[in-house]
């Protein structure tokens, strides 16, 4: 999933577009941002389930 972009480059100095591509870009940002974040809590909700099992299951085989 590694993604290398490619370097941002001015051509012009229209204040216009540039205003316009930075929005774009932050909403690109915030949009990934977000996206990560949801993925990690999903992480970290299935590692603590893991973790529980984990537990339970030693507990287990310790009454046996």
């Amino acid at each position: 999933m590694a993604r290398v972009s490619r370097p941002y480059t001015v051509v012009s100095p229209d204040i216009g577009l540039l205003e316009q591509e930075l929005k774009v870009r932050k909403a690109k940002l915030e949009r990934f941002k977000s996206a990560l974040k949801n993925r990690f809590a999903a992480y970290a909700d299935e590692q603590a389930v893991v973790a529980a099992l984990e537990k339970s299951l030693a507990k287990a085989h310790r009454l046996f």
